[in-house]
């Protein structure tokens, strides 16, 4: 924990770094970064199956794709319903001009074209959606979306370092990460190294907060900080 400026992401650059742990965005660095980390060292008590940094930038990314693939199936769908409202129309238009349909049973390219009008004929534009592209996607929010790509980027036997993991989360989706982060450090050996101003995520059990803003920085409990502290006067000050 600590404010603007006093260190958290180059702490866990400077372990990411050191560890050679997966990321999936490059990050900005100053000239001294590797002399500093040259005069660091470090110590693990097992092996990991991974070793993986995950920032806000690898976050806002995974959402800005999900979008685009949202938008790339809306796209896709609207054209796939307007081309069989059209081929709807002009069965209709055959019909009430005592058109009628002619299969050659011997010909399965007939057969099949012939199924295929039937299809058009009874089922609606969403039961067609469905059969041709499979189920009706529907979008999440962001919040929703950055939860799946934490559930999925996060598996057991693995070393994380979070940045700042609680942005784009409402308070709930927070608390939801939280449960996600203990329940994988209690039953699937995880270990996390987070940077964080969440009261949330610096009140999950068992963790151990260190105070980047004391001088020097120390470990305490989560009530101690500034910034709950801060937030807890706020809710008093407008309590009823």
């Amino acid at each position: 924990y600590g404010g603007n400026g006093s260190g958290k992401t180059t702490i866990l650059n400077i372990i990411a770094e050191y560890i050679k742990a997966m990321r999936h965005s490059a990050f900005n660095k100053s000239g001294l970064f590797y002399d500093y980390l040259k005069h660091c060292n470090v110590e693990t008590g097992e092996q990991y199956r991974k070793a993986m940094i995950i920032t806000s930038d690898d976050v806002f990314e995974f959402l800005q794709r999900q979008r685009r693939k949202f938008e790339a199936f809306n796209q896709q769908r609207s054209r796939f319903s307007d081309e069989m409202s059209r081929r709807r129309a002009t069965y209709r238009e055959e019909a009430e001009l005592g058109k009628g349909v002619s299969v050659d049973f011997d010909d399965p390219d007939s057969i099949e074209s012939f199924h295929k009008r039937c299809d058009i004929m009874k089922r609606s534009n969403s039961q067609l959606i469905v059969q041709k592209m499979g189920i009706d996607q529907k979008g999440q929010s962001n919040g929703e979306t950055a939860i799946d790509f934490f559930t999925d980027q996060i598996t057991p036997g693995g070393l994380y370092l979070l940045d700042e993991p609680e942005n784009s989360l409402a308070p709930q989706r927070q608390q939801e990460l939280a449960h996600f982060i203990e329940d994988s450090a209690r039953f699937y050996n995880c270990q996390f190294v987070i940077a964080t101003h969440s009261p949330f995520l610096l009140a999950m059990a068992c963790a151990k907060v260190y105070d980047l803003d004391a001088d020097p920085a120390r470990a305490c409990r989560w009530t101690e900080l500034p910034a709950v502290r801060a937030w807890r006067d706020f809710f008093v000050a407008h309590a009823d």
